[in-house]
């Protein structure tokens, strides 16, 4: 550290006196500028001592009979050494230790560029000493932090790994299972009921994998950038019919109740149709997942206080708590890893969703609340929503188990 770095703090306020005036009057500056130290100059300008509060004091509180009427020169301090502005702090100190002062004129380029005392040096070290146990203390800390970040981290991509080989090994042993049993006709020829069960089951679990690694993909190819929304006007309303009729069979086998509320004068919105139709399809599949036997689903859609779309989906399911939020929309995450297990999916939904609504500069916000349910909502701009003279449809309905 620097003397101008004390310069810069104290300013370059600097007053100079004669050093022919008496003692009193050179107080009486003092008293009224509020300062400790003065610069006592010679009848050519030149700098010829430094006299401060400390020595007056001194002079008052001795009884030998000096008087505050004698000139300055008499009392101050005439050992003149200097520095400059780039002398170091430590050379400082060395300096006023030398040569037993307090005081230490800085001069520039020949001239009078200020005055620092002791005290400034110490109070700048301290300053320093201080700012660098701050930034020791806040590397500790993001040190900490990353440490806490790359376990979480390596916690997630072990569970990821679990779950994914569970989530592959399941519909493989499936295929493999079944199919087996195709080409040794274990269970009759082609055609027969039993085996056309079969070959269902190998169809459901082909198109369950094809959707993971569809998950995966999409997911990659947005956080590199490669995947772009393809925007073209969306039928809002056939779109949600579309997303309700392909997750009804699953909601009526889990006896949950599927609710809608649209609107009127919703149509359609600016968009990706297949990143729409995917987002609400997600959703919606997690609100199933997680909701008991006896439960409800409700998409409800409208336009926010900004004119904008909301579509919010909400459920009567085991909730999330508060804690959880911030790790849930993270890839390969859930709530509750132990969730994993119970339920298929690999945790990619709400990081899919919330990128995809990204791209569309849109957001996606949770709300829940343990125990009670959960509600996902999509907020998209309003310069997305579509008018039309068209008269509204209605697309309210209900399936049930």
């Amino acid at each position: 550290m620097q003397v101008q770095q004390i310069l810069d703090k104290k300013g370059d306020r600097i007053i100079t006196m004669s050093c022919h005036l008496p003692v009193l009057t050179v107080s009486k500056v003092m008293a009224k500028e509020r300062i400790g130290t003065v610069m006592m100059v010679d009848d050519a300008g030149a700098l010829a001592g430094i006299l401060s509060e400390r020595d007056i004091i001194r002079l008052v509180s001795q009884d030998s009979g000096a008087s505050i009427d004698q000139p300055a020169s008499a009392l101050m301090t005439t050992s003149l050494v200097t520095c400059t502005p780039e002398t170091d702090l430590e050379d400082v100190l060395s300096l006023m230790s030398e040569h037993t002062i307090r005081h230490l004129p800085v001069m520039r380029d020949g001239e009078l560029a200020g005055l620092i005392s002791v005290r400034d040096v110490l109070d700048a070290q301290r300053d320093m000493f201080v700012a660098d146990l701050q930034r020791q203390t806040q590397a500790a800390e993001a040190m900490k932090l990353a440490k806490e970040k790359a376990e979480i981290a390596n916690r997630t991509k072990t569970e990821f790994l679990a779950n994914m080989s569970h989530e592959l090994k399941t519909p493989l042993n499936a295929i493999v299972g079944f199919s087996e049993s195709l080409v040794t006709d274990t269970f009759g020829p082609i055609g027969s009921p039993k085996v056309k069960e079969y070959i269902e089951e190998i169809h459901s679990s082909g198109l369950h994998l094809l959707g993971i690694i569809n998950d995966i993909l999409d997911l990659s190819r947005i956080e590199t950038g490669e995947r772009l929304p393809a925007e073209s006007d969306v039928d809002l309303r056939q779109t949600i019919e579309n997303c309700l009729r392909l997750m009804s069979k699953r909601a009526v086998t889990a006896k949950i109740a599927l609710t809608t509320d649209i609107s009127p004068g919703l149509f359609g919105i600016r968009a990706d149709a297949r990143m729409v139709k995917q987002m609400l399809m997600n959703l919606l599949s997690n609100a199933v997942k997680f909701t008991p036997a006896g439960g409800s689903v409700t998409l409800k859609a409208s336009l926010g206080d900004d004119r904008g779309l909301e579509i919010a989906i909400s459920d009567t399911g085991i909730g999330i708590a508060e804690d959880q939020f911030e790790t849930m929309l993270e890839p390969f995450s859930q709530a509750d890893g132990s969730l994993t297990r119970q339920e298929e999916g690999l945790g990619l939904g709400l990081a899919l969703v919330a990128s995809m609504m990204l791209l569309h500069d849109g957001r996606l916000e949770i709300a829940s609340e343990l125990g009670r349910g959960t509600t996902a909502t999509l907020h998209f701009d309003s310069s997305r929503v579509l008018s039309d003279n068209a008269p509204a449809q209605t697309a309210s309905g209900r399936l049930s188990a």
